[in-house]
């Protein structure tokens, strides 16, 4: 078995090749938002237990952030550190399901998967760190 450090193209769509690792990544965004969705479209002023839960684990981060950076940047930091932890660990953990990596085509005689962790990509990692030093010197 052969393994691939760098993203294998699926498709291209003009001068854009789509890779598996961006397949998979744009499922994560797309779960993510699904999710942003769904706790807005249920939020109300009696919350559940899962509204409860969901607002304790907001709350726990905040106050976090809030002990780390404290005073008035805490908003902007708490924002940014949550979308970063929520985004990296179901990226990770997209690439934990069973038998993901088994679906594909064959080229060469060698698998190409469908979807890829994203985070096993340079690029992601580099984006990141990217975005995370701008908003460090803006903020």
């Amino acid at each position: 078995m052969m393994v691939s450090f760098a993203a294998e193209p699926i498709f291209s769509l003009g001068f854009f090749t789509v890779t598996n690792s961006f397949l998979d990544i744009l499922l994560v965004d797309t779960v993510i938002v699904g999710m942003i969705f769904a706790f807005n479209k249920k939020n109300s002023l009696i919350p559940d237990v899962f509204q409860n839960l969901i607002e304790m684990l907001v709350e726990g981060f905040y106050n976090l952030t809030e002990s780390v950076a404290g005073g008035e940047r805490t908003p902007a930091i708490f924002s940014i550190s949550l979308s970063f932890f929520i985004f990296i660990l179901l990226a990770n953990w997209s690439g934990l399901i069973p038998g993901l990596s088994s679906i594909g085509f064959y080229r060469n005689h060698q698998l190409i998967p469908f979807l890829r962790a994203g985070t096993s990509d340079l690029n992601v990692t580099l984006a990141l760190a990217l975005v995370s030093a701008f908003a460090t010197h803006i903020y």
